[in-house]
């Protein structure tokens, strides 16, 4: 599972992102809050978005004033970077819009970028993620694989993680469709990848299981949302872990990830131990004196909760006598015969 190429290589566990999105509902105060919350959930990445709202979006769209009002300045940005850049998370910025990208690289504050697949065909921003070889993270929801792979050739920046995974409000269990990570994993054999879950927060234990369930088939950085309080339905609530949840589910996939093991097919020393305890050994049916020849009928195979003599390592024996007394039910031993 160890990373060759990302900015955050040689990951021997899952690297997981907190994603605040919206969440600090336009004020600077809940921003810092939620990251703070998250360093000390130990995720190993925080993202915000970063954006003007005009650059991207026209002013009679719908969401033009629900965006605006989460829109920070800035200067209010610079506030919170100056707050918190001693903090050892590292931090990555989801850009939609080439001014935010240029603020951002500037502010040299974080340590990888992340854009969507609508901004695949902005020349500003992929020629400067380019030349500047930031490592960026490529949302590939939507895109074919074939819309890829002439990207990864364009932009020639191998720094970088192909994201699985979409919000829909939130999105419905069948419609994740994780085999797309296997499909992945075979056309990009050198490339990270990573899966941004939006399961339904509410649905416990979906929303701890899939994103494990990611790794498995091949995924190395899973992306949650965290927000302040989801039961009070504010923005982004929908998929979005409360702190101390967050906390529980950067623990719980840590530790489960733990029992994928090993690549090659290896016989681990608990397993060995577990083998020893169950195996059934050599033990006398009746009495047997001293230099008598065992033979089959002489005994049988129970567990002894020690090692002893087993079926197939008895079997090597030719005319074994023993060189003690030895009383029914009790084991041979191999310091017992000759």
């Amino acid at each position: 599972m160890a990373l060759k190429n990302f900015f955050f290589n040689n990951i021997d566990k899952p690297f997981i992102i907190a994603e605040i999105a919206s969440a600090h509902l336009g004020k600077v105060e809940n921003l810092i809050y939620l990251l703070k919350k998250a360093n000390n959930a130990h995720s190993d990445a925080i993202k915000f978005q970063i954006f003007k709202t005009e650059n991207f979006v026209l002013k009679n769209n719908d969401y033009f004033k629900i965006l605006k009002k989460l829109e920070f300045s800035y200067d209010k940005w610079q506030y919170v970077f100056n707050k918190t850049k001693k903090l050892k998370i590292k931090k990555i910025c989801e850009i939609y819009e080439y001014e935010s990208l240029i603020f951002a690289h500037n502010s040299k504050y974080f340590d990888a970028y992340k854009i969507s697949s609508s901004s695949i065909y902005d020349k500003k921003i992929t020629s400067y993620i380019a030349k500047n070889k930031l490592p960026f993270i490529l949302n590939v929801s939507g895109m074919e694989i074939k819309e890829i792979k002439d990207f990864i050739n364009k932009i020639k920046n191998k720094d970088l993680c192909l994201m699985l995974g979409y919000q829909n409000f939130p999105t419905k269990i069948k419609d994740i469709n994780l085999n797309k990570l296997n499909y992945l994993k075979k056309e990009f054999k050198k490339i990270c990848l990573g899966y941004a879950d939006h399961t339904d927060a509410n649905m416990n234990f979906f929303a701890q299981s899939i994103p494990l369930m990611a790794i498995a088939m091949g995924a190395n950085i899973i992306e949650k949302h965290i927000n302040i309080d989801r039961s009070k339905k504010k923005n982004d609530y929908y998929s979005s872990l409360n702190p101390n949840e967050f906390k529980t589910f950067v623990s719980n996939l840590k530790n489960a990830y733990l029992s994928i093991g090993d690549k090659k097919f290896i016989i681990s020393n608990a397993e060995k131990k577990y083998l020893n305890f169950a195996k059934q050994y050599l033990v006398a049916k009746r009495d047997l004196n001293k230099g008598h020849v065992i033979k089959r009928n002489d005994v049988t195979f129970k567990r002894i909760n020690k090692l002893g003599i087993d079926e197939k390592q008895f079997k090597i024996y030719k005319n074994p006598k023993l060189n003690k007394d030895i009383k029914e039910g009790n084991p041979i031993q191999i310091n017992d015969i000759t």
